[in-house]
């Protein structure tokens, strides 16, 4: 039996391929498993794509995207807040779709105004170019730290450390008791406030 006419689009494939990658994790993504869960053939894709690879940028180009920021006008402080939130919820339900927007060379337009617009709030808090430039990395640093942090958390868990004093044990169990999300909002509230209080050193000079 022929197979049903399946009207495909950009938007539509994209979507398809964001289930398969988060399924299998890019590396298992193949043009041939898309066309099976699609129900067409594999050379129907390439109308729209040049290839495998082009098709996985797309899908890149398509998360970040998803990462709307807050209006200028919105304060500074909120506007950072929410795009790490935003990131971080991006990175939490669609774990292996970020990690691939995080991974590959996506257009080098949609990275720029990602940090043009995390360097405008920099500035906009009260920092000079070059200290903006600064806690701009120290942010990125920490968004790309988390997840190995929790990882960590996460798998450390104190009922498999056994011989330990039960004075250890306390503590590690102190220690691991955090809620990773909470963990997140408190990290993000001290470094900003950490800018802040920089800004007003600078102002005070």
């Amino acid at each position: 039996m022929p197979r049903q006419r399946v009207a495909l689009s950009k938007d539509k494939i994209i979507d398809a391929a964001i289930t398969l990658v988060e399924v299998g994790g890019a590396e298992g993504f193949s043009i041939r498993k898309l066309a099976t869960a699609m129900g067409v053939v594999p050379m129907a894709f390439y109308n729209h794509f040049e290839d495998r690879d082009a098709l996985l940028d797309a899908v890149a180009e398509y998360v970040l995207h998803s990462l709307v920021p807050l209006p200028v006008k919105e304060p500074w402080r909120l506007r950072l807040a929410a795009l790490f939130r935003g990131v971080q919820n991006l990175r939490v339900e669609h774990p292996q779709a970020f990690r691939l927007a995080m991974s590959r060379p996506t257009n080098a337009a949609t990275i720029a105004n990602l940090m043009g617009l995390i360097i405008q709030s920099l500035r906009d808090a009260g920092l000079r170019e070059r200290e903006a430039v600064t806690c701009y990395h120290t942010l990125v640093m920490f968004l790309h730290g988390f997840p190995i942090w929790e990882a960590g958390m996460i798998s450390e868990c104190t009922p498999r450390l056994p011989g330990k004093r039960g004075g250890d044990r306390a503590v590690l169990k102190r220690v691991h008791s955090v809620q990773p999300d909470k963990q997140f909002d408190a990290s993000i509230t001290w470094l900003l406030d950490s800018v802040e209080a920089l800004a007003q050193r600078e102002r005070s000079a």
